[in-house]
């Protein structure tokens, strides 16, 4: 319950330092509401770090730069005023391993509700995220930084009130951020648009082995649909998006794109991936919009939902799909595939049981 400008309970300005078994609670600063770093070589193992207070940034940590290692600890219901409502990283590196980031805020509609981190290297292993909310990025928000997610990592429950339900992924000047997970899971993370994960301009995000499910983009009342959507994910223009041997099942969209709209980018679905159950207006499954090139290979799509067409909805633009399977798709026009303009180029593609209301069943 201590109070100061920066790092209320250890400011660490420079050098090594090891904080084990440390117990950091309801403390309160302007910046940094626990734990400053300046620079140098912080590790913080099997400590609790937990419902402490920023009036700014960094609700429980704050770095300035130098590299924070952070394993086996708890870090739950911290509250920064504006941005990283867990941990602020202005640059540096940040781990996080075998922890537990729960119940954390970035108040005022800020950014990261765990994390904020502006041009760095974060990774994420073995760590949970749940019930953290934000106005960008529920979880993490990350701006032109490098973040690296793997292991039994997992997003639940996390909240954006604009995007990114648990990831928001974006720019700051010319560095954009690129997001690589390796197997993890999203679960029931919602946002306006990117229930799970947002990508802004020309950023990237490669998601291998990862389960993304009960995802939800909420926004009914956009100025411009083919803008709002994503139940799981959404790809804004020249953003990237790569899916391999990835699962997404029950996402679903009040708009475009149940589980996946892209916007002006691309997304390669590959390598035994699968999306079923999800819902949206159009585009149940995948909903693009003016791309260039866009695939959708090897990949199981059934049992998704319609309210108008496709559960794959493309206009413009080049499709390639090949070697996929569609059942139980159901849609008013186009129940697997809705093309509207562009080149597509379907090889393989096997459609069985599928119901439309009005055409192409």
């Amino acid at each position: 319950n201590n109070k100061a400008d920066k790092g209320a309970a250890f400011y660490l300005s420079a050098g090594t330092s090891n904080l084990t078994d440390v117990t950091a609670t309801g403390n309160e600063a302007n910046n940094s509401g626990a734990v400053y770093v300046g620079s140098g070589q912080t590790t913080i193992t099997g400590s609790d770090i937990s419902s402490n207070t920023s009036a700014k940034t960094g609700g429980a940590v704050g770095m300035s730069d130098g590299t924070v290692t952070i394993n086996n600890t708890t870090m739950n219901g911290n509250t920064a005023g504006s941005t990283g409502g867990a941990v602020q990283v202005d640059k540096g590196k940040l781990t996080v391993a075998g922890s537990e980031l729960n119940s954390n805020k970035a108040s005022n509609g800020a950014s990261g509700g765990a994390i904020l981190a502006y041009p760095s290297t974060v990774t994420i292993k073995d760590t949970v995220f749940d019930g953290n909310s934000a106005g960008y990025g529920g979880a993490i928000s990350a701006n032109g930084a490098v973040v690296t997610v793997s292991g039994t990592s997992e997003f639940k429950n996390n909240t954006a009130a604009v995007r990114g339900g648990a990831v928001d992924a974006t720019v700051s000047g010319e560095k954009i951020t690129t997001l690589t997970v390796t197997d993890g899971t999203f679960e029931d993370n919602s946002s306006l648009t990117g229930g799970a994960i947002y990508l802004r301009t020309n950023c990237k995000a490669d998601l291998k082995g990862t389960t993304l499910t009960g995802n939800s983009s909420t926004d009914v009342n956009a100025s411009n649909s083919k803008e709002a959507g994503g139940g799981a994910v959404y790809v804004h223009t020249g953003a990237a998006l790569t899916l391999d041997n990835a699962t997404l099942s029950g996402n679903t969209s009040a708009n475009y794109g149940g589980a996946i709209h892209v916007f002006k980018g691309s997304v390669d679905i590959s390598g035994q991936s699968s999306i079923t159950g999800s819902s949206a207006s159009t585009g149940a499954a995948v909903y693009t919009y003016l791309c260039n090139e866009n695939s959708i290979v090897d990949t199981e799509i059934s049992n998704n939902t319609a309210r108008w067409n496709g559960a794959v909805y493309t206009n413009s633009g080049t499709l390639t799909a090949k070697n996929v399977t569609a059942t139980g798709n159901k849609a008013d026009k186009g129940a697997v595939f809705y093309l509207s303009a562009g080149t597509n180029n379907l090889t393989n593609v096997t459609a069985t049981g599928n119901q439309a209301t009005n055409a192409g069943g």
